[in-house]
């Protein structure tokens, strides 16, 4: 005999409670946004130093441009949301 499942462990997934407010879209986006951004940074100082012009190839960018790369993405992108001056790049 199967276990029939109480409504409390059910998934719902129509009607509006399934649906996430807008708020809830900008709670999870800058949780994401805060995951990335701690990730990205704790990359970027285990990497010594010196080995910021490491490249895997000669075609691809050095891990330092890459980290440049990453910051002016994220800059050119808030910028354009926010309305704010695009950072420096170094």
């Amino acid at each position: 005999m199967a276990k029939s499942r109480s409504p409390k462990n059910t998934l719902r997934l129509t009607g509006p409670d399934s649906l996430p407010a807008e708020n809830d879209f900008k709670a999870l986006f800058a949780k994401h946004w805060q995951i990335s951004k701690e990730f990205t940074l704790a990359v970027a100082e285990a990497m010594p130093a010196e080995s910021y012009d490491f490249k895997p190839n000669p075609e691809e960018m050095s891990f330092g441009e890459l980290m440049i790369h990453i910051a002016k993405s994220n800059s050119d992108a808030f910028s354009d949301v926010g309305g704010t001056e695009v950072l420096a790049q170094p």
